[in-house]
């Protein structure tokens, strides 16, 4: 099963079965997310890793919205979601404008990187496309608690393979499931300060971080005990 770093994960038909799955994930994340964005308010947003969209439903219309996934096809149907008076959708991290951006939205990426060099990339990218003073709002899995069982989720560690927090960018098998599947693939494990001083050395100033509790979906009760999501809030420092 290919990891979701690969190009053969990107262009495959199962990664269509991993955003159906995402239902869970769009109805406990995605409005805490639109509160927080709202609080930011920008004029002009970029999605980075925008998969297929779900995002773009809960946010203003009003903000021009900017689209890159490295699965284009994706990206295509996100741009064909978006309420946006104006969206443009890259085809290319490089033809992202330079300066152009007050947020930039890097949700469940960071998850398909198998290394801080592949992090940094990403983060060069999203600092050029950032003005200065632009936010960089990062949006994962709670890495404390892989091995807990969620709503919408639950990761597959067995006896024999314990899960280790501190085993840095090891793979898991993570299985989405929604009302009506369940679709499995591998993630890349990340620490909470490997997230952070790879932000903070790549020339962002961290603001904030939360951790989002559960939601119950469906017939499924939400897990009251442990957050499923992290989001951290980063300033890209004036030159």
């Amino acid at each position: 099963m290919p990891t979701n770093s690969e190009p053969s994960f990107w262009n495959s038909d199962q990664v269509k079965a991993v955003f159906r799955a995402d239902e869970p994930e769009e109805t406990t994340l995605h409005p805490h997310l639109a509160r927080i964005i709202q609080r930011l308010a920008p004029r002009r947003l970029l999605d980075y890793g925008c998969g297929d969209g779900a995002l773009l439903s809960v946010l203003d219309p009003s903000i021009e919205i900017g689209l890159y996934d490295p699965n284009l096809e994706s990206a295509r149907v996100a741009g064909k979601k978006s309420h946006a008076a104006v969206t443009h959708l890259y085809e290319r991290a490089d033809a992202i404008p330079a300066g152009s951006y007050d947020v930039a939205v890097l949700s469940f990426v960071l998850i398909c990187l198998p290394d801080e060099a592949a992090f940094r990339q990403v983060l060069e990218n999203i600092q050029r496309g950032l003005r200065a003073g632009g936010t960089l709002l990062i949006v994962e899995g709670h890495p404390c608690f892989r091995d807990r069982p969620f709503a919408g989720h639950y990761v597959a560690y067995s006896p024999a393979r314990p899960f280790d927090y501190n085993d840095r960018h090891h793979l898991f098998p993570i299985c989405l499931r929604s009302a009506t599947e369940e679709v499995q693939f591998f993630d890349y494990h990340w620490r909470i300060s490997d997230i952070v001083n790879t932000v903070l050395q790549s020339g962002f100033q961290l603001s904030a971080l939360e951790e989002i509790s559960d939601g119950d979906y469906g017939a499924r009760t939400a897990n009251p005990f442990f957050p499923p999501y992290l989001t951290l809030l980063a300033k890209k420092l004036s030159l």
